[in-house]
């Protein structure tokens, strides 16, 4: 009752490389928002062979959530009209400055597929919910903090909820 997932939407996309450039600072300490126009250092690009597995190369990821950046273009809910919807990031067939991961492009279906076209899953854990009901199991007044996922996660800013992206 306290999980919901999902298809990744592009508001979650633009979400998620908010946080990676906030938490990548640059040589000045500010936001690095440059990883996310041009993301050739962290992404699988221009091999031209083919897309590999997620997880191929730990440089290929930021924040604990790979493939961001090149390998797939990935399908989201977005729509772009009734027809299109909206793919993200590059592939690994194009460069990281002209296909980036903050790259948003439309197709129709099904012309966008292919072996260089996947998407990614969300996962919403309602935490609120699940620190109420271990709250009221406990006879104490001891509620853990929320604890950030080590792996292919985030937390909001107001720590109420979880987002974990899987590949």
């Amino acid at each position: 009752n306290n999980v919901t997932s999902s298809m990744i939407w592009g508001c979650q996309w633009d979400r998620t490389l908010d946080w990676i450039a906030q938490t990548n600072l640059n040589e000045e300490g500010q936001p690095n928002y440059e990883l996310l126009t041009d993301s050739s250092s962290w992404g699988n690009y221009n091999n031209g062979s083919s897309p590999k597995t997620s997880g191929f190369d730990s440089n290929w990821q930021k924040n604990h959530i790979y493939d961001l950046a090149g390998n797939v273009h990935e399908w989201t809910l977005e729509a772009y009209d009734t027809n299109a919807r909206v793919f993200r990031g590059g592939n690994d067939d194009v460069s990281g400055s002209d296909n980036s991961a903050s790259y948003r492009f439309s197709y129709g279906f099904p012309t966008g597929s292919g072996s260089r076209f996947g998407s990614r899953s969300t996962i919403y854990i309602n935490l609120e919910n699940v620190l109420s009901t271990e709250t009221e199991e406990n006879t104490s007044n001891y509620v853990p903090e929320p604890v950030a996922p080590t792996v292919n996660g985030a937390v909001n800013d107001t720590g109420d909820e979880v987002i974990i992206e899987m590949e």
